[in-house]
C-alpha cells in the first residue's frame, strides 16, 4: 500500500488494522502467518539508508536485525509448544 510515496505494510485483523509501522518509511510484508488468533508478520522497513529486516507480533515489533546491513525476513513460520 502506498502512503504518499512511501511503501507502507499494513494488515486488518477481523476488519481493525493493525499498525506496524508509522508510515514515515518504506516497508513491506514478505510473509504472513496466523496461530491462536495472533497475527505474526515478516519483511522489513527502512532506516533511511539500507531495509531491516523484522518480525511483528499483533502490530508490535518482536525482532529486527541492526540496521548495518540491508536486509529482509523472507518467510516466517510459527510452532506450537
Amino acid at each position: 500500500m502506498e502512503n504518499g510515496s512511501k511503501k507502507t505494510a499494513k494488515v486488518w485483523k477481523n476488519g481493525v488494522e493493525l499498525s506496524h509501522t508509522d508510515g514515515t518509511k518504506d516497508a513491506e510484508f514478505l510473509s504472513i502467518a496466523l496461530m491462536d488468533g495472533v497475527v505474526y508478520t515478516a519483511g522489513s522497513e527502512s532506516n533511511g539508508t539500507v531495509g531491516v529486516g523484522k518480525v511483528w507480533k499483533n502490530g508490535q515489533e518482536l525482532y529486527a536485525t541492526d540496521g548495518t546491513t540491508d536486509a529482509a525476513c523472507q518467510a516466517i513460520a510459527v510452532v506450537k509448544e
